[in-house]
């Protein structure tokens, strides 16, 4: 019985290293931003400073850092924004064990089109964002953007 157990440990081990693999991320630190996070190793970045930004065939992705005011809050960013987005769908969450916001682009068949999260830290507004073309329909594989922007945000870390 021991054995099996074994051997059962060691093929789910062995699937989780394969699945990881096929993935094909690679790793992203900021130190002067103070965050870091695992990307797809097909994306090109171009980094400005704090920010950074990652284009692909079918859109980009931009992490910015803003200094805020004192007393800023995820819910005073919210109302802010929420006049830019027609069909604002905001939610909050963690994201690096941080209360985090959010938003998801709607598109004109209501379907999602982007993804904006916003995070408040060390008095700093980080906004790491995917965009798509407006003026052309969404590529087949978008829910598969979708979900590499949200293995993204699954790893953002702060440094310290």
């Amino acid at each position: 019985m021991k054995k099996f157990l074994l051997w059962i440990v060691l093929l789910f081990f062995a699937l989780s290293c394969n699945i990881f693999a096929s993935k094909n991320l690679s790793g992203y630190t900021n130190q002067a931003g103070n965050y870091g996070f695992n990307y797809p190793s097909g994306w090109k970045a171009f980094e400005t400073g704090i920010n950074v930004f990652f284009e692909f065939e079918e859109g980009k992705v931009e992490v910015s850092v803003l200094p805020i005011a004192t007393g800023e809050t995820l819910e005073t960013i919210q109302s802010e924004f929420e006049p830019v987005y027609f069909d604002a769908d905001f939610s909050t969450m963690l994201i690096a064990k941080e209360p985090a916001l959010q938003n998801n682009h709607i598109g004109r068949n209501g379907e999602i089109v982007g993804r904006t999260y916003f995070i408040i830290y060390n008095n700093l507004l980080y906004t790491i964002a995917l965009y798509t073309d407006p003026e052309i329909p969404l590529p087949g594989n978008f829910p598969d953007i979708l979900n590499q922007f949200d293995d993204l945000i699954i790893s953002f870390r702060f440094l310290n």
